[in-house]
């Protein structure tokens, strides 16, 4: 993350202070100071690193209308990996009232989290790929003994995944409103060219790979019900974040930390490792995500045995995800008209994105998911 000026004179302090007790850090205080985050993602979510004489944290914004009873739902699953042992999740801050949530004067919701040093990889190494994978199996491992929220609540255990029921019906859709057909309804000059030039090379990618072959496979896909249980869900590279190795270690790779569960719902634990393995190695070829794709498949296996449904569903979702982010991304940035706070990395985004949209395509079309 890049870092802005420090501010101890802004909002965001005297939100801040709420999670710190009286006697210990006030906005007044020297010791308490707030940075706001320029952010490599693309929520816009508000983010901040806060410094005090207890230690750094990352004070963080819910999207706009998330209900209380969905972020304590969220913290309620940090906190029992954590009490579980995944030291990889950081843990969540209270306030001195016990609260893990503040209310900002518009009524949107914030959190602290303990602060994670660390660095994220767009192209691990099969040994670094291995360690993340593990650490993830380790986490869904704990996830699925997560109790209910209620006494009385009915926790799914199997189900058709949401990840799988949302697709078919971005393929569905898709089929009927081709990106070619919403593309002539865009005026010529409408909206930024560097989108637009970018959307003219995916509707050429996709005819010449067979994409309406690949989205109606997609639209007609049936896995069945499967297990499902709390994952992450927008797990992929920029939320894993490996340490550096030091002598203390033994020069050892481990994961650091595993950031930002505010997408976190039931579904297959496979929709994570599809993110994961998906964001990884873009444009590094076949051979080196064939290579990484083995080693970290391997070693999640280790920890939490992955049954043939679950391992054949993970180059679906992603191969399919590479087609539906681009699909979302012009939705967003054409036909909706959206900005985002980091241009150039959204235009990073697409254009890796493209670069594997062939493969993800003709994968589909075969009816086979992505060859791993």
């Amino acid at each position: 993350m890049n870092q802005r000026r420090p501010a101890t004179d802004l909002p965001l302090a005297s939100l801040a202070a709420r999670w710190f007790p009286d006697d210990s850090a006030t906005p007044r205080t020297p010791g308490l100071t707030v940075t706001p985050l320029d952010r490599p993602g693309f929520s816009g979510a508000p983010v901040a690193r806060v410094t005090s004489a207890l230690g750094s944290f990352i004070l963080k914004a819910f999207a706009v209308g998330t209900s209380p009873e969905r972020a304590r739902w969220i913290h309620a699953l940090m906190d029992h990996l954590v009490a579980e042992g995944v030291r990889e999740v950081p843990p969540v801050c209270r306030t001195p009232r016990g609260d893990t949530l503040v209310t900002d004067a518009t009524g949107r919701l914030w959190e602290m989290i303990q602060f994670v040093p660390g660095v994220a990889l767009a192209a691990p190494t099969p040994t670094q790929a291995a360690v993340a994978a593990a650490a993830v199996a380790r986490l869904h491992r704990a996830a699925a003994t997560l109790p209910p929220a209620r006494p009385t609540s009915v926790v799914p255990t199997t189900a058709v995944p949401a990840a799988v029921t949302r697709r078919r019906e971005q393929a569905q859709q898709m089929l009927l409103r081709p990106w070619s057909e919403r593309r002539r309804l865009l005026d010529s000059h409408a909206g930024d060219q560097t989108w637009l030039a970018r959307w003219d090379r995916a509707i050429e990618i996709f005819a010449a790979c067979s994409g309406p072959r690949g989205m109606a496979h997609v639209a007609a896909f049936d896995t069945g019900p499967l297990p499902v249980q709390p994952v992450v869900r927008d797990l992929w590279s920029d939320h894993v974040l490996f340490a550096p190795r030091t002598e203390r270690d033994g020069g050892e790779e481990h994961v650091a930390g595993i950031v930002d569960f505010h997408a976190a719902a039931f579904d297959t634990p496979a929709t994570d490792l599809a993110r994961l393995l998906g964001s990884w190695w873009v444009g590094g070829g076949p051979a080196q995500r064939a290579v990484g794709w083995d080693a970290a498949l391997g070693a999640y296996d280790r920890v939490r045995r992955l049954d043939d449904a679950e391992r054949r569903l993970v180059p679906f979702l992603a191969a399919t995800g590479v087609v539906f982010a681009i699909d979302n991304w012009f939705r967003w940035l054409l036909e909706e008209r959206r900005s985002f706070p980091a241009p150039g990395a959204v235009e990073r985004r697409i254009d890796g994105l493209l670069g594997e949209l062939p493969a993800a395509l003709e994968s589909l079309a075969g009816g086979n998911g992505w060859p791993v």
